[in-house]
């Protein structure tokens, strides 16, 4: 939810948990200013074997806990469709990388070069370069998670597993200049001032960025992981600056490695637990639904207007293969055919309301996005159809009866809600739209197809590569005048 989706009614007064955090996440500054006050307590180290080695165990186990959790919480928010935690995940990735390439080559360097002791920066070298990547590319990655182009990708491009793969090719690849052709980077002045300062202030400008949005987003909803991505902005942002001004070797140059690992740990930690909850509800709450859940606050679910795409599939001719069946038979196929279009709306972002017999009923409600969920609703739809193809086509290999589905899509105002019991009740979604969009699953067989959207529907399609085709007017059960209907061809 962002924050143009509430009024300013609706945001609680400044939390003091985050106040608290935000305070004790300066204290590395505080600590960093008074290490710079007094030279004689920070001093660089003689570069003895221990201490290069002390590096690069240190390095080794900020990449380690990087990429290892990285990859989890990437291959977690492809799965549920979190593309902001995927960006974040993908940030931690890339500070696992060059860290790593970082701590490769210093071990090699200062096991060559121990006067290296006393330089005063990284300026000039692909070591020092590795260090400010670390922190300047996550940085990059982290601000834009915290808009809404991570959605707008994944909505034209679907990009997902294929960025994660660019990322690691890329990380790779610069890995393979650094080890085998220093010379080339070395040569690049961006790890030397003036180009090092501006690399630090952009880094710690868009740290700070990060902070303050997580910071409007916790007012917003209360979730104790947007605390705690805050706190990791901050400590990175600091690990940024004590970068830049420490002496190599010295203790404020030792502080921006715990720093490092300290803010790793704190939003990695955070974000694997959330998605790992997020997983287990997103397929029987709405997004908004598992905001709250995750909040601690399903106590208030209030009803709530918004504008949904419903999607009802069904399968066809259900009464009369029933009759030629056993009841075994029945249920056998049953739980394949639901199983599969279920996994389709899943994989799509939706959420599967309840199920009605041979048939289910689908919510895609997406908070912020124009689109309302009609363009996943129709992704969903054709996957539907592939999937029920190849159920068919194993089905048909074993001399068993074969099926054929329905889906009606609609887009319009509903209100979420929750109905029933107050020790049990189902959240769901209420409304006219509701009605039509079950209805439209009637209109497949006036016009022997198996996919049929309603005019508003496909208005949010033209931009999303489908190809619906106009099956003219049809009369509605329910409905005064007839709707506009469409489907889909396969493209």
């Amino acid at each position: 939810m962002t924050m143009t989706a509430m009024s300013r009614e609706t945001i609680p007064a400044w939390d003091s948990r985050i106040l608290a955090s935000t305070v004790l996440a300066f204290t590395p500054s505080v600590v960093l200013w008074w290490l710079l006050q007094h030279p004689r307590l920070n001093v660089p180290d003689p570069v003895l074997p221990d201490t290069y080695l002390g590096h690069f165990v240190m390095v080794t186990v900020v990449s380690i806990v990087a990429l290892s959790a990285a990859a989890l919480v990437a291959l977690a928010a492809r799965r549920a469709g979190q593309y902001h935690a995927l960006f974040l995940a993908l940030g931690f990735m890339s500070m696992g990388g060059f860290f790593a390439i970082h701590g490769i080559l210093s071990f090699s360097l200062y096991r060559e070069m121990p006067g290296m002791a006393d330089m005063a920066g990284y300026g000039g070298s692909a070591m020092g370069l590795s260090a400010y990547l670390s922190l300047f590319v996550p940085s990059i990655l982290f601000a834009l998670s915290v808009t809404t182009i991570p959605q707008r990708m994944e909505q034209r491009f679907r990009l997902g597993g294929r960025l994660v793969l660019g990322v690691a090719l890329a990380i790779l690849l610069y890995g393979m200049t650094a080890y085998f052709a220093p010379n080339l980077l070395d040569e690049l002045p961006l790890s030397s001032p003036p180009f090092s300062d501006v690399l630090s202030f952009v880094t710690v400008s868009l740290f700070a960025f990060t902070a303050w949005r997580h910071s409007q987003l916790y007012q917003i909803s209360q979730r104790s992981t947007l605390s705690a991505l805050v706190v990791s902005a901050l400590l990175l942002a600091q690990a940024q600056i004590s970068m830049s001004v420490s002496p190599v070797w010295s203790l404020a140059w030792w502080e921006y490695h715990a720093l490092m690992l300290a803010g790793v740990a704190i939003a990695l930690i955070a974000l694997a637990l959330e998605i790992v909850r997020r997983l287990q509800l997103d397929t029987y709450l709405p997004t908004g639904v598992v905001d709250r859940a995750l909040a601690g606050r399903l106590t208030s679910l209030a009803p709530e207007r918004r504008i949904a795409t419903l999607l009802f599939a069904d399968m066809r001719d259900s009464t009369s293969l029933a009759e030629t069946i056993t009841p075994e038979q029945m249920v056998e196929i049953l739980n394949q055919y639901l199983g599969a279009i279920a996994r389709c709306v899943i994989a799509e972002g939706g959420t599967v309301d309840k199920f009605l017999g041979d048939g289910l009923m689908a919510v895609f409600v997406e908070y912020g996005d124009p689109a309302h969920g009609a363009i996943k609703a129709a992704r969903a739809a054709l996957a539907i159809r592939c999937e029920v193809a190849a159920l068919n086509e194993w089905r048909a290999s074993r001399s068993e009866a074969t099926v054929r589905f329905g889906a009606g899509i609609h887009t319009g105002d509903v209100v979420l809600a929750s109905v029933g019991l107050r020790e049990r009740s189902d959240f769901t979604a209420i409304g006219d739209a509701v009605n039509t969009a079950a209805r439209l699953t009637g209109v497949c067989k006036q016009f022997g197809v198996d996919i049929v959207l309603s005019s508003e529907s496909v208005a949010y399609l033209r931009d999303a590569k489908l190809a619906p085709r106009s099956l003219g007017l049809a009369s509605v059960q329910g409905k005064a005048e007839p709707l506009s209907v469409y489907t889909l061809d396969d493209h």
